[in-house]
């Protein structure tokens, strides 16, 4: 319930009650209409008939009344009697143990087990765009951002990161990535966030946050491509979206156990971590031989990028044209990967 206080609201009685009256009528509806059971004092400055009720108020209709509340007694009381809305025992109960405040109070009480685990109520339900997005009513973008984790229910526990928040009334469209493990296959329901770092059940190392899906990518294929001189091809498989919260920065790996180039002896291959078109970083080996291998890594370090999706990819150029370039020994158990880590 939610008690409700009006200063110096008050009323006076329509009509006689007896002291076993369990419905009353006011003059003029002056408490309006507060959801739920409400404190009411009638005949407060006479002694003898003061008495404090427990009741539903509906303009002038007050119904469900619960006599001889907070040590006073039930008497009857007269038409025109006096009635107030006033600072009670009740209303003092409800303060210590916070079982009857507003919804928008918060106290230890009230803290239910998701508040406990690290999730907020973002809004009770959503209205499905895509397997990727979302909208609930209202404006929510001084709630969320990019990066907070979502949990929803949509016919299972799903979670989720958020990639992109616009408003556009009357409703906030939610764009989200479950990697490889969810998308928005409903309505969604129970939308929770959380911007903590771990929040309870948001998964660490499944397929979408772990070591095949969000921050990870792999290739148990080999790749070959013919480029230009010096100019870059994408290995496949070997791209990646990672989903950056304001204020964090990124580390990239890149490995794979051989490339090779059939470039002469002489010649380089680079092997690079790019976004876009922008090199990160690379690192750049000479060509002993034609079909020389060599294993190759790259680390790259991106200084607090914008909040957001940002997408990175590993790619191979070599220095002589028209000579192949790509990536050996690769299989399951020795994968070609690129790896970011959020720090």
């Amino acid at each position: 319930m939610a008690f409700v206080l009006q200063s110096f609201a008050e009323d006076t009685l329509a009509s006689d009650i007896t002291d076993s009256s369990t419905s009353m009528t006011l003059t003029t509806g002056n408490f309006g209409t507060p959801s739920g059971e409400q404190m009411l004092v009638i005949d407060p400055d006479v002694s003898s008939k003061r008495e404090v009720v427990k009741c539903a108020i509906d303009g002038t209709a007050v119904t469900s009344i619960d006599r001889a509340q907070d040590g006073t007694a039930a008497v009857a009381h007269t038409s025109g009697a006096k009635i107030i809305m006033a600072w009670t025992k009740s209303h003092h109960e409800a303060l210590k143990d916070g079982t009857d405040l507003n919804d928008n109070i918060i106290t230890a009480a009230k803290l239910d087990a998701n508040l406990l685990a690290g999730w907020l109520l973002l809004a009770a339900s959503g209205t499905r765009v895509s397997n990727t997005s979302f909208t609930v009513s209202g404006d929510v973008t001084d709630q969320i951002s990019v990066g907070d984790k979502l949990k929803i229910t949509d016919t299972t526990t799903k979670y989720l990161y958020v990639t992109a928040v616009t408003y556009g009334a009357p409703n906030t469209t939610i764009t989200v990535t479950g990697g490889t493990d969810y998308v928005v296959a409903g309505n969604p329901t129970n939308i929770y966030y959380s911007k903590a770092v771990s929040p309870v059940g948001f998964p660490a190392t499944t397929d979408t946050f772990g070591p095949t899906g969000l921050n990870y990518a792999q290739s148990t294929s080999t790749f070959s491509n013919t480029p230009g001189a010096n100019t870059y091809v994408n290995v496949t498989g070997l791209s990646l979206a990672v989903t950056v919260p304001d204020g964090k920065s990124v580390k990239l790996t890149a490995f794979c156990p051989s490339i090779k180039s059939a470039a002469d002896a002489g010649q380089t291959i680079t092997w690079a971590i790019r976004e876009g078109t922008t090199v990160l970083n690379k690192s750049v080996m000479q060509v002993n031989a034609v079909n020389y291998n060599v294993p190759a890594t790259c680390v790259a370090y991106v200084d607090a990028p914008t909040a957001g999706v940002h997408t990175y990819v590993v790619s191979l150029a070599t220095s002589q044209a028209s000579k192949a370039v790509a990536t050996e020994n690769v299989a399951a158990a020795s994968p070609a990967f690129i790896l970011a880590e959020l720090i």
